[in-house]
C-alpha cells in the first residue's frame, strides 16, 4: 500500500482525502472530506492489490461484509458513511472521525480508574450486544477498535473487518489468528469456530486491560508462544493482586468472561454488562 501522503488530495467517490492519520498492517486511515456536504470523516483504505488471482473475489466479499455492518445502528457503534472498492485493488470504508483517538492511545497516556474503565466497558458492551442481537460477531475486540470522541464517549468499530483482512491475506487460523493474539479466545487459538462467546472473552480481556494496565497474559513477561499457551491452559492472575481495591465481585465477572470453555462464559454482552453493574452497585 502507498504510504506517506500517497493518497492525499485524491478524490475517491464522494470523498477527498486530506491527510494520513494512521497506518497499520493492511490498512491506512485518512482524514477526508465528504462532498458535497463538507462532512469531515475518517476513511480507511484496505489493500488487496498483491493478490491478482483473487481480486474479484476479495472485492465481492468486502462489499458483502461492509453491506452487513453498515446496517448496524447504535449509540456506541461508530457510524459508517460509505464504502466501496477501487479497481478491485483497494477497498475503503468512510466513518465518523473520532477526534478523541483510540482507547489504545488513551491507555498509553494515563491509568484508568475502575469507574472510568467500567464506563468505557459498558459503552463497548452495549454496542456489542446490539450487534450480537443481529447475528454479527465482532471477532477483533481490542483497545484500538474502541474509539473516543472529545467528550470521552466510547464507540466500537471495525465489525467484521478482521475476517475480511484474514481472507484477503490468505491466512487461516492454522498459521495466524483472526484479530489480536493477546485478546484471542482459547477456541480460536485451538483453530475452533468463533462465536459470540469468543467476543465475550475479548470483552473480559478489555476490562482486565483497562483496570490492570495489561492483558491477563502479557507479552511483557513471556514470548507470544508462551502467552498463547497460557491463554489456553493458564489461570489469569487475580485483578486484586495487581490493583488492590478492585471489588471482589468485579474480579469474579472478569474471571468468568475469561473462562477457557465458551459455555462457561456469559451468554451475551448484555448479561456481562448487567453483572458488571451489579458488581459495582451501579
Amino acid at each position: 500500500m502507498q504510504t506517506g501522503s500517497g493518497f492525499s488530495g485524491r478524490q475517491i467517490d464522494d470523498f477527498e482525502l486530506v491527510k494520513r492519520i494512521k497506518r497499520g498492517g493492511m490498512a491506512v486511515v485518512y482524514e477526508a472530506i465528504q462532498k458535497p456536504s463538507g462532512r469531515v470523516v475518517a476513511l480507511k483504505l484496505l489493500d488487496f492489490n498483491s493478490h491478482d488471482d483473487q481480486r474479484e473475489e476479495f472485492a465481492h466479499r468486502f462489499r458483502r461484509e461492509a453491506g452487513i455492518i453498515t446496517r448496524l445502528e447504535h449509540l456506541h457503534i461508530l457510524p459508517i458513511y460509505g464504502y466501496g472498492a477501487l479497481d478491485d485493488e483497494y477497498a475503503y470504508i468512510a466513518m465518523r472521525l473520532a477526534r478523541g483517538g483510540s482507547l489504545s492511545d488513551y491507555l498509553t497516556r494515563a491509568p484508568l480508574t475502575v469507574e472510568r474503565a467500567v464506563e468505557i466497558f459498558l459503552h463497548a458492551a452495549s454496542a456489542l450486544g446490539a450487534a450480537h442481537r443481529q447475528g454479527i460477531i465482532h471477532r477483533d475486540i481490542k483497545p484500538s477498535n474502541v474509539l473516543l470522541d472529545e467528550s470521552g464517549n466510547a464507540y466500537l468499530t471495525d465489525f467484521g473487518l478482521a475476517t475480511f483482512i484474514d481472507f484477503a491475506t490468505r491466512l487461516t487460523l492454522s498459521n495466524a489468528l483472526i484479530g489480536t493474539p493477546a485478546y484471542a479466545a482459547p477456541e480460536l487459538i485451538l483453530n475452533q469456530p468463533s462465536s459470540l462467546r469468543s467476543d465475550i472473552y475479548g470483552l473480559g480481556t478489555l476490562l482486565h486491560h483497562m483496570i490492570a494496565g495489561q492483558t491477563p497474559f502479557s507479552l511483557a513477561h513471556m514470548t507470544i508462544t508462551e502467552m498463547l499457551k497460557q491463554q489456553v491452559h493458564g489461570v489469569p492472575p487475580p485483578l486484586r493482586t495487581l490493583i488492590p481495591g478492585v471489588p471482589e465481585a468485579l474480579e469474579a465477572v472478569v474471571l468468568r468472561a475469561l473462562a477457557k470453555l465458551p459455555e462457561e462464559r456469559y451468554g451475551d454482552a448484555d448479561a456481562m454488562a448487567a453483572a458488571v453493574k451489579q458488581a459495582i452497585c451501579w
